[in-house]
């Protein structure tokens, strides 16, 4: 039995095909005519466009379906995904939360950024899951309050490639995006960042768009050796390092952000962040 959604009504390209079967059904119903030589009065019409309705509407029906199917899908293993974040996360009460703050923030930047839907979704993936690689380092050195040695800190260090080699090295096009995300969120525009030492735009695009949103949000949460900044303290901070170690041009469009829209500040600021330092 076909069952015919009114889901389908919310999607324009539903009328399109509708209106396309509908059309081709006449022209088929007049050139049967013309063929015949024989005169269609106006009523002719009638089962052409009534079938060709139809066959418009189980087309955007099976159409619908399936891209509703798809997005269920998609957002069944999103949900996976951001509890695997919120695991990492609860490892310590200064981590709680990062992890969707800094996908709040990256995707908004993105969108404003005019990003495409394939980037968006790889963004949204990437962001979750850019420490997932802090899984692979010791609570006692994620939570310390005094200053890491510098053993500590290469072990840091070694968080971007960590999470590269959980995610798995199998570099699609779409699986490459998620893998810059987590590989390269600590490289800096003036080239000495980690793990690679990349600069300006050899640094991937979202890798960029999430090191804007994990510094800010690293600003504006309270850390055990630190108290948070202040957000618009954070901004300025941000506006300071445009050219250094951030893209000047993403941080432009951050701040337009926080122009238009005060409340964007505050997406950080009701739960406490990491504990490691965005630098």
């Amino acid at each position: 039995m076909v069952t015919i959604s009114l889901s389908i009504l919310k999607y324009r390209m539903t009328y399109v095909t509708v209106i396309s079967a509908v059309l081709i059904m006449n022209v088929l119903a007049y050139l049967q005519s013309s063929m015949l030589a024989v005169s269609r009065p106006v009523s002719g019409y009638i089962l052409p466009t009534a079938i060709g309705f139809l066959i418009g509407v189980l087309l955007s029906s099976n159409r619908v379906n399936y891209l509703e199917k798809d997005e269920e899908r998609k957002r069944f293993f999103v949900t996976i995904v951001h509890s695997l974040s919120i695991a990492l996360d609860e490892r310590d009460a200064y981590t709680f939360g990062h992890s969707s703050r800094v996908t709040s923030l990256s995707m908004a930047l993105g969108k404003r950024l005019g990003l495409n839907a394939i980037q968006l979704e790889m963004l949204e993936l990437g962001s979750i899951l850019h420490d997932i690689g802090k899984i692979g380092i010791p609570d006692t050195i994620l939570n310390k309050p005094e200053k890491l040695t510098a053993e500590e800190q290469a072990m840091i260090y070694q968080h971007p490639i960590k999470g590269e080699r959980i995610i798995g090295l199998e570099r699609t096009p779409k699986i490459g995006m998620l893998v810059d995300c987590i590989r390269s969120h600590h490289e800096r525009y003036d080239g000495k960042g980690y793990p690679d030492g990349l600069a300006q735009e050899n640094i991937p695009v979202l890798a960029r768009i999430i090191t804007i949103a994990d510094a800010y949000d690293a600003m504006t949460s309270l850390r055990p050796y630190r108290s948070k900044v202040a957000p618009d303290a954070a901004l300025e901070e941000l506006k300071l390092c445009a050219g250094s170690q951030f893209d000047p041009e993403m941080v432009k469009a951050f701040s337009e952000l926080v122009r238009e829209d005060k409340d964007f500040l505050l997406l950080s600021e009701e739960t406490p962040s990491e504990v490691e330092a965005f630098a």
